[in-house]
């Protein structure tokens, strides 16, 4: 009787388990058929898409010839545009960076003018007290050769 027991609530278990795992199944088959019907969706966008694209450019081996030049790789792109701006400065002569390292020197060059200021002062005046006691000593000294 026990054993009978035992095997009714394992088979009541075994039932659980079949109807949480048909659950389980269920939910992920109507996923799947969510992912499906968005894919579908997409599907249709981008064919809309590439039929707009047809209407608009009718014959896209004219427009593929124009880019077939253009550089392929975002880096040769760079570097092309960089170029380009070099030329354009070489062109018109300046450049920010040009520009920019002029205004740094420019104000570099005027601090370093009003430090020679400063010292050009400081000096006039060490110059000055020593031109002082100069005349002090000389006129010590002939005060003591006399």
């Amino acid at each position: 009787v026990l054993k009978h027991a035992d095997l009714e609530v394992e088979h009541e278990e075994m039932k659980d388990k079949i109807r949480d795992m048909r659950d389980e199944y269920e939910s992920k088959k109507q996923q799947s058929l969510d992912l499906a019907d968005e894919v579908r969706k997409a599907l249709q966008g981008c064919q809309s898409a590439a039929d707009a694209a047809k209407q608009k450019c009718p014959n896209p081996q004219e427009y593929k010839e124009e880019w077939e030049p253009l550089p392929n790789e975002v880096e040769e792109l760079e570097h092309e545009i960089k170029m380009e701006k070099a030329n354009a400065n070489a062109m018109s002569g300046t450049s920010p960076e040009v520009v920019e390292e002029y205004n740094r020197r420019v104000k570099q060059i005027e601090e370093l003018e009003k430090r020679v200021s400063v010292a050009m002062e400081s000096i006039g005046a060490r110059q000055g007290a020593l031109d002082e006691r100069k005349i002090v000593f000389l006129n010590w000294l002939d005060a003591q050769v006399r």
